[in-house]
């Protein structure tokens, strides 16, 4: 009976001994700074995102263009100026690729034009609505999410709704808004203005819901007869090539605009990464590649994603 009894307390204690080894470490590794030669420069970065290569595809909100850069950061291109004729822009946000092409939003601007990777506009995708985030699904469908809305909203590129799903029950729609991405059959959400992370099947139903910050009540404030949060929870949120999220904190992180966030897909936390400077978006490329902007968005950091398992 002693003997069963060592044993037992062995075991357990190399159970606990097994579960601490293969905790998974994540770190990042400064690689690459662009935009600070003369021909390429960043004046006000917004939107990044990369194709299989590499390349690298940003917006820049003061000269109204789409730039483009190759894998080691030399530039090699760029379209777009004011207006709002096709390939012109007033307010040029969020930039997506997918399957050889680029998607851009604007900032209080409806509608996403389309562009080929050479920069060649290719067509205008009408929305009545404005996005704050959206999602290339498939070859001809998007979603997208609004600052008025507590729904994800499936359209095609004609701009007709299909279809849509209720994240939240919540009809103080401010404090709503979300970035989101599709993972396999999952969608995975993070809230501006909430200390939520979620995630929901295909058909929207919650799977879990989890706070990060334990930041208590969203704390107000009255702009114009508008009842508007004060501090942003988090930023945006992607994955890496091998599932896991990664969610940038914003002014409620222990650092400010540099904490982030890495959870398991079933929301169980793995890691926090703290970023050399302030940012306002995170982008992971195919091949693990973390990009941030720093100084005030005119540079983008390139970080190599280092894994280690303790």
């Amino acid at each position: 009976m002693v003997i069963f009894k060592k044993f037992a307390i062995f075991f357990t204690v190399f159970s606990m001994v097994i579960v601490v080894v293969y905790t998974q470490s994540i770190k990042i590794e400064d690689f690459l700074t662009i935009g600070l030669d003369d021909e390429g420069i960043i004046f006000q970065w917004v939107g990044l995102s990369t194709d299989e290569k590499g390349t690298i595809y940003i917006t820049d909100l003061q000269d109204y263009s789409i730039k483009k850069y190759d894998r080691e950061g030399r530039f090699l291109k760029k379209t777009g100026r004011k207006g709002q004729g096709p390939g012109e822009f007033v307010f040029p946000g969020i930039v997506r690729y997918k399957n050889g092409k680029l998607y851009v939003g604007q900032i209080q601007n409806t509608g996403i034009q389309v562009f080929d990777t050479d920069l060649n506009f290719i067509k205008s995708i009408p929305l009545r609505t404005v996005p704050s985030s959206f999602r290339i699904i498939e070859e001809d469908k998007l979603a997208i999410s609004q600052i008025t809305s507590n729904e994800i909203q499936f359209y095609d590129f004609a701009g007709k709704e299909i279809n849509s799903f209720q994240y939240i029950k919540d009809n103080n729609l401010m404090l709503n808004t979300v970035d989101f991405i599709k993972n396999g059959e999952s969608y995975f959400l993070c809230f501006k203005w909430k200390d939520i992370i979620s995630k929901h099947s295909n058909s929207g139903e919650k799977i879990w819901e989890r706070g990060i910050l334990k930041m208590g009540k969203v704390k107000t404030q009255k702009i114009q007869g508008f009842t508007l949060p004060k501090n942003v929870c988090f930023k945006t949120i992607c994955f890496d090539n091998k599932n896991y999220l990664y969610i940038l904190g914003g002014h409620l992180s222990k650092n400010v605009n540099r904490d982030v966030y890495v959870l398991s897909q079933d929301g169980r936390w793995i890691e926090t990464i703290t970023l050399p400077e302030q940012t306002h978006m995170i982008h992971i490329d195919s091949n693990n590649f973390l990009y941030s902007r720093s100084e005030s968005g005119t540079l983008i950091k390139k970080f190599k994603l280092i894994y280690n398992e303790k």
